[in-house]
């Protein structure tokens, strides 16, 4: 079975308005301003749903047109559009290009096969599942991983040019895709608006492992704290929990410590603690390159029973949602820590 993404000639648009008014002397703009972005920088706003978009992204301006009418012919890559509306910034992160995606179901492996729109087989690409590298069949035309069945989003590089294809329930806490085709008039070269980021406002029945204790960890009490809430590269963490049970005695064993991000890209066992009196736990790690973690974003450390060791979502492969299905780990205790360059 096949299932196709639209990504004719695309128009990705995802709209933030950020927080911080404007100088007052700058109230509403005339034109919108086009920057043109790398397509590192373009999956880091995609998975961020623009949250972190500052001036370090307004580094190569290319044109410029007024507010309310069409903009001009671009060539495919990676745009942000920016102006100010009531003293208020406004950006949009714009793709332009001509890839379509569409999944292969063969109930075994990942298999997603990208053409563009004259049907075209791209072979060339640069594709990743969440942080899974998929390699080229020639055999079958497609991008694949075998054994790995996993809903992570796709991202393409492909002639300079990055793509993102949510294909996971959330991209990112209190992030939801929609996948909006509308029709465009009198603009650049596009088809399709194929999908926005918009803020997710909440479904009662929805669950976030990331933001919310599973029911294991409410047998427990006690704190994990940090040497300090922020990381930049090459720091060490250092944290010390203290872990008792309701009956406030504390625990005497090995303990999982389980690195995870919002969307599961990051989703690792790191270490096994040992406690060094009863519920207390030590440990440090340097955040280093080989970890692969992506900047100005936040991450949780659970530690948890050695049995919540099965539950690993990079070897599952039923119909549970990722944050359902973390949510059947032993934790005990969690604690949260922001990495950015400051």
């Amino acid at each position: 079975m096949k299932t196709r993404l639209l990504l004719l000639t695309i128009f990705i648009n995802c709209t933030l308005w950020a927080q911080q008014p404007l100088s007052e002397s700058i109230r509403t703009s005339s034109k919108n301003y086009i920057y043109r972005i790398t397509p590192r920088e373009a999956l880091t706003l995609y998975k961020k749903n623009l949250d972190k978009v500052n001036e370090q992204f307004l580094h190569s301006l290319i044109d410029s047109f007024r507010v309310g009418t069409n903009p001009p012919f671009l060539p495919a890559g990676n745009y942000i559009f920016f102006h100010a509306v009531s003293n208020r910034e406004r950006y949009e992160l714009i793709t332009i290009g001509d890839v379509q995606l569409k999944t292969i179901n063969n109930r075994r492996d990942l298999q997603v096969m990208l053409h563009s729109g004259n049907g075209s087989i791209i072979d060339d690409a640069n594709v990743s599942a969440g942080r899974r590298q998929l390699v080229y069949w020639p055999a079958t035309q497609t991008y694949g991983a075998k054994a790995f069945r996993r809903k992570r989003n796709i991202s393409v590089l492909h002639e300079k040019t990055a793509y993102y294809f949510p294909m996971q329930r959330s991209v990112k806490r209190g992030i939801k895709i929609r996948n909006l085709p509308q029709k465009l008039k009198n603009a650049f070269p596009v088809k399709n608006i194929t999908r926005t980021l918009q803020r997710w406002r909440g479904e009662s029945n929805y669950y976030s492992y990331f933001d919310n204790p599973v029911q294991h960890e409410r047998k427990f009490r006690g704190f994990m704290t940090f040497s300090k809430p922020i990381y930049k590269p090459g720091d060490t963490v250092r944290l010390k929990a203290f872990v008792m049970n309701k009956n406030g005695k504390g625990l005497n064993k090995p303990l999982l410590l389980r690195l995870t991000d919002g969307s599961f890209d990051f989703d690792s066992i790191i270490a096994v603690i040992k406690p060094y009196t009863k519920g207390g736990y030590l440990h440090e790690f340097v955040l280093n390159d080989s970890l692969d973690l992506v900047l100005d974003d936040s991450y949780l450390l659970t530690l948890e029973e050695e049995k919540s060791r099965k539950y690993d979502l990079n070897e599952y492969s039923g119909n549970l949602d990722d944050d359902d299905y973390a949510a059947k780990r032993k934790v005990v205790m969690r604690g949260n820590f922001e990495y950015e360059e400051y």
